[in-house]
């Protein structure tokens, strides 16, 4: 219990510091939101009033705070581009994100494990060579280029789906998935070859732990050694990496999303930074440091239920 607190703690004290900087990095960008909103032909005086009307004439210091207690009490501000809710619209773009990001995660674990498994179970093998060459090219790989291959071949050439046509779950849900699954892969690629050097590793390098052969002179062949005993301890090492991958996840889905025109919270984050929508912004940045920040938490706890000898050190 002591552990989940202080894990729990460092939590806020992090997304403490990522709501400083974030805000901090916006506020000293050039350009004024109140020009942006009433363009370049608004008078002098008709940029002061909206300032103060936007609060832009306060303090920094009194900034912050307020935009803060109002990310954390369910007002962030008006959108500046679109005039209305940051809220109301994020709660459009941001389930659309979430299960993006699930479906990547899960192709993540669906390619990484078995193939991992396969390598490590035939170490030293061509079957192990071939796997490690297949994660190292899906490593090197960018996900914005695999978005792009992968419109062109099965949307343009092959006609797996309409590229650019975006399915809502609210019409179709299956179809909601099928059209989800093309930007996953994509996005999920170079995580899982990244993720299946390191599993792989980690299980070869248990195979060889004293406990295995002890293992083996009790009869267990190196396939049951493998699933019974080396996979469990092997999993402890190889989920600090899961935290690293939602991360990944996440910063993918900003491109990937405009590559497949789906109306995530990657795209319309682009959208907001180039229209200098600085309440959207920050907000968008927020809730994706908060997701990534809970995924690490999550990740930390997971280790220690799985190996009560971890330390928050």
């Amino acid at each position: 219990m002591l552990f989940i607190v202080k894990r729990l703690l460092l939590s806020f004290v992090t997304l403490a510091l990522v709501s400083l900087l974030t805000f901090a990095a916006f506020a000293i960008l050039p350009g004024d939101p109140a020009r942006v909103m009433l363009g370049q032909d608004a008078s002098a005086d008709q940029v002061a009033a909206l300032r103060t009307q936007l609060g832009l004439d306060r303090p920094l210091p009194l900034r912050y705070l307020s935009w803060l207690g109002g990310f954390f009490g369910g007002d962030a501000g008006t959108s500046i581009k679109y005039d209305l809710p940051v809220n109301d619209m994020l709660a459009d773009y941001i389930p659309v994100t979430l299960a993006l990001a699930v479906l990547s995660l899960v192709l993540v674990v669906l390619i990484a494990l078995p193939t991992a498994l396969l390598a490590a179970r035939f170490s030293g093998s061509w079957i192990d060579r071939l796997v490690s060459a297949l994660a190292t090219v899906g490593i090197s790989t960018p996900g914005f280029f695999l978005g792009v291959l992968f419109v062109w071949l099965f949307g343009l050439t092959l006609r797996f789906f309409i590229a650019g046509r975006y399915v809502a779950w609210e019409s179709d849900p299956t179809g909601f998935f099928a059209y989800l699954f093309w930007p996953a892969l994509a996005i999920a690629i170079p995580c899982a070859g990244m993720a299946a050097k390191y599993l792989r590793d980690s299980i070869t390098q248990q195979l060889e732990s004293d406990y295995i052969r002890t293992a083996y002179s009790r009869g267990s062949s190196r396939g049951r050694a493998l699933r019974v005993h080396a996979l469990k301890n092997a999993l402890v090492p190889a989920l600090t990496m899961m935290g690293m991958i939602v991360a990944d996840i996440f910063a993918g889905s900003i491109v990937i999303e405009s590559v497949f025109s789906v109306p995530g919270i990657g795209r319309l984050l682009v959208s907001s930074i180039t229209s200098r929508d600085f309440p959207m912004t920050q907000t968008l940045v927020m809730y994706i440091a908060v997701v990534v920040i809970v995924a690490n938490t999550l990740v930390d706890v997971a280790i220690k239920a799985l190996d009560s000898r971890v330390r928050l050190s």
